[in-house]
């Protein structure tokens, strides 16, 4: 599942890049990208969480020297509470 997620969502726009030649500013862009497109800041965090740990492990395995997405700051994903609460309500007529 996480695989496709991958390869759907990040490959896409990160693939062509080496490993070690990623760096924060490619990051930032991606998440920029992804929001001027329209997805939400709770999907950009998803995936901001999703390249993190993927980069986490590629530190641990020795494959770079350091997890660029650490450097950049993903948006909030909105409360479920702030979302209800700004949401316009319908008036239900009896």
């Amino acid at each position: 599942m996480i695989i496709g997620y991958v390869r759907a969502r990040i490959k896409p726009a990160l693939g062509w890049l080496k490993l070690k030649k990623l760096t924060y500013a490619h990051v930032a862009s991606f998440y920029q990208d992804k929001l001027t497109a329209g997805a939400a800041p709770a999907s950009v965090h998803k995936l901001h969480v999703t390249l993190h740990k993927a980069l986490d492990q590629a530190v641990k395995w020795n494959m770079i020297p350091r997890n660029v997405s650490e450097a950049v700051k993903a948006p909030s994903p909105a409360s479920r509470a702030t979302c209800r609460s700004s949401a316009p309500r319908a008036k239900i007529v009896a």
